[in-house]
């Protein structure tokens, strides 16, 4: 949690997913098979995939889907 929230975890910063796979479930399996481009804690690099793999963590571990997360605690609360 710690390298994906800092963006050192060692994922690809982007990969042309949307060519090969399908659907939420598709896109995590394939992003947690991936190798890893550096070790983690190595460098900085912003993810796209470290960020889709975020999210869908905040859905599991509240069991709320990201959009009503975003909503309630983001979105309603700045007004």
């Amino acid at each position: 949690m710690r390298h994906l929230l800092t963006h050192s975890g060692g994922l690809q910063w982007w990969a042309p997913l949307y060519k090969d796979v399908q659907g939420k479930a598709a896109y995590l399996e394939r992003i947690v098979a991936m190798d890893l481009a550096y070790e983690p804690g190595a460098k900085t690099v912003y993810s796209d995939l470290g960020i889709i793999l975020l999210g869908d963590i905040l859905e599991r571990v509240s069991r709320t889907p990201f959009e009503e997360l975003a909503r309630r605690r983001v979105l309603e609360p700045s007004g």
